[in-house]
């Protein structure tokens, strides 16, 4: 963590309020003994997060500890996973036509014998033909020097290259030069086109080949310092022979492709040296001024093979790009690019019908049965980051893309993403301020302090069941069952107010408050959508199967019954199918009530409050 003035101002005056308060506390004990004091330690590791977020502000009233927000724990699986990427990434040697090592690259595997690396690295097939892919080049866990196995390059068979995105795929040999490994082997790192993968201070990791020399690692400690529209700029250590290497985030997806450096520039762009003259042709690499290093987004070297390869060159991409067969890149309706097909429903019917195996609809005690069976395949408790699970390709619509769930309004993924990562910046620089606030002493001040923070600086999802309901619990908080994209004045424009059904839903004399906007009408705890009544309340159903007496203070039978009415009046759209598909196959669980609409009357939803 970098300590600025700030930090250590902040940091200062919490010391002489902790300080005096401990001084009281010896003096009078009886009065202060109670209070929760911050200890000024915990101040340097609340500043050093991303954003609030309350799950992971635990209190302990014995110990006297905070955590506030994204801490360095990490599953401990993160290594074997870690690993299983490592695998794919060989270094590239680069031979001349007279068989002499000329230079050294990075690549790595990403599906169908296919290798990517940079296109300075590989420029051309001639280049490729004489090169080669080493595997294994690297230390074992007792620090020896593993075998490397070679594999040739076959770019006749195949080789796309850009020099405007700097990427080449070029196809890999199935067996090695020795004949004694399969490319198989070793395994792929799969480009995902979806963004949200990182954000602004988002850590990545970098397996590179530095130098030529054996296989590394620069882990975690680099950050996202800027995403633009073809690279993502980020501060980490790498040499020149690291061209070509992946750039992973902390869930080892692929994120960009390493190509190169940035360099300080003056005001007329020409690059300077450390010493603030500029760089001229002879001068030597390690004098230049660098600022950062630079990869090219994974989503945007997607999007070029798809509008540009030949069909002969979609034959090989087909596991990459998903391509229907007779369709051409430039006349395919990509809605999401990693989906032939929006909504595959014979695939959902086949999952379906494997999720529900042994279960009988027509039992009187349905509501428990669906109720253990949610639960048991809730194999995935998601945090709550809805610019990584929601908007990337759960909440999609046929469009391609994102809709308020409660105006209608229409957002593409990245604008949703990039407000989110505002709201980020935003919450970060006011809990500076807050942090600073010595009135804010006792812990439960400060929590209500910070509660009051994140209610004033929304996310753009919703929560139809309302956080303050589950008390910001986890697995409820992250569960995309009941997580829609909605702009963040709608979110708060609903606030925690049960969903109700007003006769006229224009705006009444009243005493009471009455507000209608294009998030529908609220009048005193009281809420209707203007849109997706139908999808709000079977989201809100499923809560009750999934996690039952978890409302009871703010539905009742009067209530329920709006949800059984709004689900019966609105069927089920191919969004909810395709959202309830996917969310199967992230999280484990599906929402019954999108299956098998007709159910609604067999289940005792009651049992639920």
């Amino acid at each position: 963590m970098l300590i600025n003035q700030e930090i250590l101002d902040t940091y200062a005056a919490t010391s002489k309020r902790f300080e005096q308060r401990q001084n009281q506390a010896k003096a009078a004990p009886k009065n202060v003994e109670s209070e929760k004091l911050i200890k000024p330690s915990q101040v340097l590791k609340q500043i050093d997060y991303k954003a609030i977020n309350l799950d992971s502000f635990i209190s302990d009233f014995d110990t006297r500890e905070r955590v506030i927000n994204e801490n360095d724990l990490l599953p401990i699986n993160y290594f074997a996973k870690g690993l299983l990427s490592a695998k794919a990434v060989g270094r590239v040697t680069i031979i001349s036509i007279s068989g002499a090592e000329v230079g050294y690259g990075t690549g790595f595997l990403i599906g169908n014998n296919l290798l990517m690396t940079n296109n300075h690295v590989l420029e051309t097939k001639e280049t490729a033909q004489n090169s080669i892919v080493e595997f294994d080049y690297e230390i074992d866990a007792n620090n020896t020097a593993k075998t490397p196995f070679s594999f040739r390059l076959e770019p006749t068979k195949f080789f796309y290259t850009s020099q405007e995105l700097d990427f080449t795929i070029v196809f890999v040999a199935d067996n090695s030069i020795t004949g004694a490994q399969k490319i198989g082997d070793y395994g792929t790192i799969p480009m995902i086109e979806k963004v949200g993968k990182v954000g602004i201070n988002s850590s990545v990791s970098i397996i590179q080949h530095p130098k030529g020399m054996r296989k590394s690692i620069s882990l975690r400690n680099n950050t996202i310092t800027d995403i633009l529209d073809n690279y993502l700029h980020y501060k980490t250590d790498t040499e020149p022979g690291s061209s070509g290497s992946p750039v992973l985030n902390d869930d080892w997806e692929l994120v960009a492709l390493h190509h190169s450096g940035v360099p300080k520039r003056n005001e007329q762009g020409q690059i300077l040296t450390k010493s603030g003259a500029v760089a001229t042709v002879g001068d030597d690499e390690n004098d230049i001024d660098w600022t950062a290093n630079e990869g090219v987004r994974v989503s945007k070297i997607l999007a070029h093979l798809r509008a540009n390869v030949t069909n002969t060159q979609k034959l090989f991409l087909r596991e990459i790009l998903r391509f229907d067969e007779g369709n051409t890149p430039n006349n395919t309706p990509v809605v999401n690019s990693l989906d032939t097909l929006y909504y595959d429903a014979k695939s959902d019917k086949k999952l379906s019908k494997e999720y529900y195996r042994g279960i009988d609809l027509s039992s009187s005690t349905l509501f428990e049965t669906l109720s253990e069976l949610l639960g048991q395949t809730h194999k995935k408790h998601l945090e709550y980051k809805p610019s990584k699970y929601l908007y990337p390709d759960i909440d999609k619509h046929q469009n391609g893309k994102l809709m308020s769930v409660y105006s209608g309004k229409i957002f593409t993924t990245e604008e949703l993403i990039r407000a989110d990562e505002q709201v980020d910046a935003e919450r970060k620089s006011r809990f500076l301020e807050l942090s600073k606030n010595e009135n804010l002493i006792r812990l439960d001040e400060y929590q209500h302090a910070l509660e009051a923070l994140e209610a004033s600086l929304p996310y753009n999802c919703e929560h139809v069941v309302p956080q303050s309901w589950f008390l910001k619990s986890d697995p409820m908080k992250g569960d995309l069952h009941h997580l829609f994209a909605c702009e963040s004045g709608c979110n708060s424009f609903r606030g925690n107010m049960p969903y109700f059904d007003f006769d006229d839903f224009e705006p009444q004399s009243s005493a009471e408050e009455v507000v209608r906007d294009s998030c529908g009408k609220r009048e005193a705890k009281k809420f209707e959508p203007q849109f997706n009544q139908g999808a709000v309340a079977r989201a809100t159903l499923y809560f009750l199967l999934r996690y039952p007496n978890n409302v009871s203070n703010n539905y009742d039978q009067n209530r329920l019954k709006t949800l059984l009415k709004w689900h019966a009046v609105n069927p089920v759209s191919e969004y909810e199918k395709r959202r309830n598909m996917k969310i199967s196959l992230m999280q484990g669980n599906r929402n019954p009530l999108i299956d098998f609409p007709e159910i609604n009357s067999k289940v005792a939803f009651s049992k639920g409050l």
